[in-house]
């Protein structure tokens, strides 16, 4: 049953989820290539937002199941969105390192090629 409830939220995240495999990929090529602070830093941001686009996949698998846990385990619907409360919290705060680091890395990118190309 846990492997099915990851299948369920596949389909959702497979474009979101390709896409960040395919920066990821290109990003490790530049870096393995000499890359330097900000470009690491790049790749680190897209690996965090990649990784949490996993860590959330199933999570739409067990909200389709909630009636079901709310029946057969007794839970009230306020633990249920106790639970997914926490869960989106915590996803939240890993999407905004993800961000943070994106953010910081092509800033320091487009400033290094800026002091760069001024004399």
């Amino acid at each position: 049953m846990e492997l099915s409830m990851f299948f369920l939220g596949l389909p959702t995240a497979a474009p979101v989820l390709v896409g960040w495999l395919v920066a990821v990929i290109l990003a490790a090529i530049i870096v393995s290539r000499g890359g330097s602070a900000p470009e690491k830093l790049i790749l680190s941001g897209f690996s965090i937002m990649l990784s949490r686009t996993i860590l959330g996949i199933p999570i739409v698998g067990i909200s389709s199941i909630v009636p079901y846990l709310a029946d057969k385990y007794g839970l009230s619907l306020a633990e249920i969105s106790l639970f997914f409360s926490i869960t989106n919290f915590s996803l939240g705060f890993i999407s905004l390192a993800g961000i943070i680091c994106l953010i910081i890395g092509f800033w320091l990118g487009f400033r290094a090629r800026r002091v760069q190309q001024v004399p």
